[in-house]
């Protein structure tokens, strides 16, 4: 029993492969997509190393989305936001941080943005960031965020985030179109069944090459559709590494956007956003570190 609380929203249970399962289906499918590709079962490097609030992946996991995109599509609903801690009461959570993607609420630092979640509620660290595109320097921004509190829309996880076994998975040199993060999903499918899914939660590094990322800078003063908004969204570059942390879920019907969600920073420039994909696919590398999710949480509206 995880002491969640089922009147949350909805609640999946996810399927529960093993990390050796994960493994198998990603050194076989993910070659499709990269040159060269290592994925192993390895203990979890400090990840307080790379920026993250906590040192490994391993305890409970849950991967929760709040809110809709229309709430960034509509002017009227730009005001909604939801309070981490009354998510982390809902839902009856003990001894977890935080991770993941996020909308900034604009009162907190006078700014809209893209939200690095990074914020342990164990040891009462908040180490979370947004991302801001200033438009008079035509540069991103990067910021310490001192809130708990989020805008308009969040797919992230929570975690125990203790040491222990997690996937590893090695990549470089890019072969299709998809992001990193989307061809790891795409592997995913192959051990679907029954209508179900597989979520996989974790932290990877762009380590090698560029990444091309967007950060809002205001929102859309005029209602505008999922693609209007995504071109209305300032796009840059930002130089490796840029460490991220992600949620994805292999079955598509699950989410309506984000089947995977990736926001990064990169801290020895203070620049950062959400990840699109790399914009130098002959000369990428990424590594990352992933741990299976069983429970899968969405609540479209605020408390």
């Amino acid at each position: 029993s995880s002491g969640i609380n089922a009147e949350y929203g909805d609640h999946i249970h996810l399927l529960t492969p093993s990390l050796e399962d994960i493994c198998k289906a990603i050194s076989t499918h993910l070659p499709a997509y990269f040159e060269d590709v290592h994925c192993d079962i390895v203990e979890c490097p400090n990840l307080t190393e790379l920026g993250v609030c906590v040192p490994g992946l391993s305890g409970k996991n849950e991967i929760i989305d709040l809110g809709v995109l229309e709430n960034l599509m509509l002017p009227e609903r730009h005001h909604t936001f939801f309070d981490l801690e009354e998510v982390y009461a809902a839902l009856n959570l003990k001894e977890r941080a935080f991770l993941g993607c996020a909308a900034a609420r604009h009162s907190i630092l006078n700014n809209e943005g893209e939200l690095i979640v990074n914020d342990n509620f164990k040891t009462k660290q908040t180490s979370s960031y947004l991302s801001h595109f200033n438009p008079k320097s035509q540069k991103p921004e990067l910021f310490h965020y001192p809130s708990h509190k989020i805008a308009c829309l969040s797919n992230m996880y929570a975690t125990e985030g203790l040491p222990g076994k997690v996937v590893q998975i090695r990549a470089r040199v890019r072969k299709q179109e998809f992001p990193f993060a989307e061809s790891v999903r795409r592997c995913l499918k192959t051990i679907e069944e029954n209508d179900n899914g597989v979520g996989l939660v974790g932290v990877y590094t762009l380590t090698k090459g560029k990444g091309k990322c967007h950060a809002i800078d205001v929102l859309p003063p005029m209602e505008v559709t999922a693609q209007g908004l995504m071109d209305f969204l300032p796009v840059f570059e930002v130089s490796a590494p840029i460490t991220c942390a992600c949620t994805m879920i292999s079955n598509d019907k699950f989410r309506s956007y984000g089947k995977e969600h990736s926001h990064g920073f990169n801290l020895g420039i203070q620049e950062g956003g959400h990840l699109r994909n790399d914009t130098t696919p002959h000369e990428c590398e990424y590594v990352g570190y992933f741990v299976p999710a069983y429970d899968f949480f969405q609540k479209k509206n605020p408390f």
